[in-house]
């Protein structure tokens, strides 16, 4: 379908151009009247061309050409009619005749014999001069490059709501639009991009606790080798960070500021207990963490077996080193239905907001006084 736009979004352009480039009459009318006044001095080898007529002898030194009248015959060739003063008020016409689309108007063009080329418009000044040079086809032009633009502009913007809507069917077979981060739709996306299921791909998953609360998910995927848990994280700056710290180190404007947060590998690790803990020990699970957001992961070091700590661009080339994997698992029926009641949990507001009030009782800070 985006081909399809893009194909006549680029049809109407060349189809505009096409008029656009088509000459009429009208579009001559300014430069009847105009007068083209010759060199008083022409050296030998020297020649003069307007439109396609050439001016070979020393005749014309001196005199003046007047474009007395522009029309076009059965052939659709563009006919000029030249009329040259001469003296005692006398005058020649000329007539020159030429294909519409080799015709030029706008200034003169000097022929040299042996180099062949067309000089630039400073020597062609040093020859010719022009009088009555009111010409207004360059506002024509204008006004049609900008149409040409608008209409680029419009077919990009078709283009992207497009793709807009497309995402938002993509994530509404999977979530509910608005539930977690930005960052969380946009591996979704990437993921289905890749080919995976949307039966596959489990969105902010609730699994319940023993004691009656809950542990959050940000992503879950089913492979063929085993269940991949995401943890998503939105940072910029330096990231540092051991795989058997606690605490790892976000570093802003260039170490002048310094955050701690919790060692992702080690939240992660947790949700997989708690997920083995749910759906049963069997199934072999792997940790990906995710970092989005302008950050850049210094010195990350003793990375545990089966986890994984990549940018998104690197999405894909873990994901291949993961199925490379020597073993295949069989997912129960009942496996998929406990991991769709934790999503159900997932957008229960009860739930949500009871999990949050138990990750800030956690964190003791309203108990803090300073």
């Amino acid at each position: 379908m985006i081909r399809k736009i893009i194909f006549l979004c680029c049809f109407c352009l060349v189809s505009l151009c096409s008029l656009a480039g088509e000459i009429t009459i009208s579009n001559y009318k300014g430069f009847i009247g105009k007068k083209i006044k010759f060199a008083d001095t022409i050296s030998k080898g020297e020649r003069y061309k307007i439109a396609n007529k050439k001016f070979k002898t020393k005749a014309f030194a001196g005199k003046t050409l007047v474009i007395s009248n522009i029309e076009l015959d059965k052939r659709e060739n563009l006919v000029l009619l030249l009329t040259m003063e001469l003296e005692k008020g006398k005058t020649k016409e000329i007539k020159v005749k030429t294909k519409t689309q080799d015709v030029e108007l706008e200034n003169i063009k000097v022929i040299w014999p042996k180099i062949k080329r067309q000089v630039s418009q400073a020597k062609i000044n040093r020859y010719t001069e022009y009088t009555n040079h009111d010409d207004f086809s360059g506002v024509w032009w204008l006004g049609v490059w900008w149409l040409i633009i608008l209409l680029a502009l419009l077919g990009f913007f078709c283009c992207y709501i497009f793709n807009w809507i497309q995402d938002r069917k993509t994530l509404e077979e999977i979530t509910e639009i608005g539930i977690g981060e930005k960052s969380e739709e946009r591996l979704i996306l990437m993921l289905r991009n890749l080919g995976y299921s949307a039966e596959d791909i489990y969105h902010n998953l609730y699994i319940p606790l023993k004691n009656g609360n809950f542990s959050q998910i940000d992503l879950l995927l089913l492979t063929s080798v085993g269940i991949i848990v995401f943890e998503v994280k939105d940072y910029s700056g330096w990231i540092f960070g051991k795989g058997n710290h606690n605490q790892w180190t976000q570093v802003l404007n260039y170490g002048k500021e310094k955050h701690r947060f919790y060692n992702p590998i080690k939240q992660n690790e947790k949700h997989i207990s708690n997920l083995k803990n749910y759906i049963g020990k069997s199934i072999p699970c792997f940790s990906v963490i995710v970092f989005y957001g302008n950050s850049e992961l210094k010195d990350i070091s003793f990375i545990p077996k089966d986890t994984y700590i990549a940018k998104p661009r690197q999405i894909s080339n873990v994901l291949d080193r993961i199925l490379a994997e020597d073993r295949s698992v069989f997912y129960d029926i009942n496996i998929k239905k406990r991991l769709s009641q934790a999503v159900e949990y997932g957008r229960n507001d009860f739930i949500k907001t009871k999990h949050i009030e138990n990750i800030k009782d956690m964190k003791g800070e309203d108990r803090l006084y300073r």
